[in-house]
């Protein structure tokens, strides 16, 4: 998605409507303030928390449609927010003259869904088989369950899942 005003463009490679995803919400494009002094930079207000672009790198497909605007190859931006589950108003916002004003570019509804059950295994047995005791972190916890080779992943899951309560 791709729109042009008067003196402000942008566009946007995550598809729009945004989708929900675990525990976060991610959106990439690029944004620029057509003959502004200075580059455009981005944010996205998200309730009342201000988040910066995780990355902000070159674009040299909007160079190369702006060519009059020494800043257009400098617009690229991705966001990546952590959010707990819910549906928050998100705002992208822009300025040109180094965050003294912001203009709204878009405003945007952000569905984070909840979280899965998330930990992770140490390296374990030979040839990826579980055989021995095999510490799970979970969270600010590490918990221990007995596992071999005769253990079923249903069991493992189960456990692991009352551990998190």
């Amino acid at each position: 998605m791709s729109t042009t005003t008067k003196s402000f463009c942008y566009g946007l490679e995550t598809p729009y409507p945004l989708r929900p995803c675990q525990n976060y919400f991610r959106l990439e494009g690029w944004a620029l303030i057509l003959g502004a002094d200075a580059p455009t930079r981005v944010r996205i207000k998200i309730n009342e928390t201000f988040y910066e672009p995780k990355r902000v790198y070159r674009r040299d497909d909007v160079s190369a449609q702006f060519p009059q605007d020494p800043f257009a190859a400098e617009t690229g931006f991705e966001f990546v927010c952590f959010l707990s589950f819910g549906n928050y108003l998100g705002v992208l916002e822009a300025s040109a003259d180094g965050g003294d004003t912001w203009r709204t570019v878009l405003s945007m509804m952000v569905p984070v869904s909840s979280h899965p059950l998330m930990g992770e295994f140490e390296p374990f047995g030979e040839e990826g088989k579980l055989t021995t005791t095999t510490r799970l972190a979970i969270g600010q916890k590490d918990s221990f369950i007995d596992i071999s080779h005769k253990t079923h992943y249903a069991y493992i899951a189960t456990r692991f899942y009352k551990l998190c309560l």
